[in-house]
């Protein structure tokens, strides 16, 4: 049996109220990042949309037109961790409490050579644990 389109939760959670929350979603421009904010938005959330290709957000995220809550893109490269200490500071700017955070985004690496994040970290771990 196929598992594509089966969703893992129950309908109470899905149409539960988050209208006042604030979350970030890492790699909230693709896949399961994408998915887990639009039901954030649709259930009324505030989704920050963390992502690295913050065009790429932008272009994804019209299709939450219509939705009860909102979203706001924002630029973040968890292999550069001053990326990741500009994303807080401009956070801390706009927010004064943060609900939940989605560590969404990841990185495997295929090949054997190794390749380093910015701040030397292998680049599986720098961004997948230590990004985050």
């Amino acid at each position: 049996m196929s598992r594509n389109n089966i969703l893992w939760v129950d309908e109470k959670t899905l149409s539960k109220d988050v209208s006042g929350k604030v979350y970030i979603v890492t790699g909230a421009n693709s896949g399961v990042g994408l998915e887990t904010t639009r039901q954030l938005v649709k259930q009324g959330g505030h989704v920050i949309m963390a992502c690295r290709r913050p065009e790429a957000a932008e272009e994804v995220a019209e299709s939450f037109t219509g939705l009860k809550g909102t979203y706001e893109v924002m630029r973040l490269d968890l292999a550069d961790l001053q990326s990741v200490r500009d994303f807080v500071a401009e956070f801390l700017k706009k927010q004064d409490k943060l609900d939940a955070l989605v560590c969404n985004a990841g990185l495997v690496t295929m090949g054997s050579e190794v390749k380093r994040t910015k701040d030397t970290f292998e680049m599986a771990i720098g961004v997948s644990y230590f990004g985050h």
